[in-house]
């Protein structure tokens, strides 16, 4: 049986803007913005108790939102990086006691989440493991460089999976995580926090349609597979 959760999304970003002044999470598509999406993928699951999105201080978008009158979704103002983003969702539902065994983590320009995957991703991390991380193994060839672009080497993609959004992770074991992450320094990811203090990880297959709004390309991309989905 699948245990309650409650979800961060940070949003802080605001540096790629794609369409004039408005950050990437904030472009719409049919009506509806990239990050109103990627909340509704997590918020509307029946176990999710409660999400965090941590926002810019100079975000004036969000509020405007109709999903922003949700009472079970929280503004909070994020920090400089993802990692002091989450850190503060993370002390939020630390200091308001909520009854929970596991924190989701999703990115907030990653809309195209499976509701399949949700779930599986949620099955899974009832199992022995510290943490859960959607994704997919990689089939292109792939190859380590250097600066200037000169082949090292090609990497055995056998062992290679593209990491996704969202991630699942124990509560106290991500809590202990943070408060060490200066140990650490900067990661990408919680996974990869996690793994350089010891975490047991565990990769699940998901879908390669659920890609992050990266570049201008993926927008396209992004809007097939949403339309596709919902007709």
């Amino acid at each position: 049986m699948i245990k309650n959760f409650v979800a961060i999304i940070p949003a802080a970003g605001i540096g790629s803007r794609f369409n004039g002044d408005t950050p990437k999470q904030y472009i719409k598509i049919d009506g509806k913005t990239i990050l109103e999406r990627s909340i509704e993928k997590i918020i509307n699951h029946k176990f999710c108790l409660e999400l965090v999105v941590c926002t810019s201080e100079e975000d004036i978008w969000f509020d405007e939102l109709e999903i922003s009158r949700d009472p079970r979704i929280k503004k909070l103002i994020g920090g400089k990086t993802r990692s002091e983003s989450v850190l503060k969702g993370v002390n939020y539902f630390n200091e308001n006691n909520r009854d929970f065994s596991r924190f989701l983590i999703h990115d907030s320009v990653r809309p195209c989440l499976d509701d399949r995957d949700l779930t599986k991703i949620l099955d899974t991390s009832q199992e022995d493991f510290d943490g859960f991380v959607l994704g997919f193994p990689a089939t292109d060839t792939l190859k380590n460089v250097t600066s200037n672009n000169k082949i090292e080497i090609t990497i055995d993609r056998e062992k290679v999976w593209h990491a996704q959004t969202p991630q699942v992770f124990s509560k106290e074991i991500l809590i202990s995580a943070l408060k060490n992450k200066e140990k650490i320094g900067e990661f990408t990811d919680e996974a990869s926090l996690l793994e350089a203090q010891g975490a047991k990880i565990q990769m699940v297959n998901g879908s390669p349609n659920n890609i992050k709004l990266t570049y201008k390309e993926d927008l396209n991309t992004i809007k097939s597979i949403i339309r596709n989905t919902e007709t």
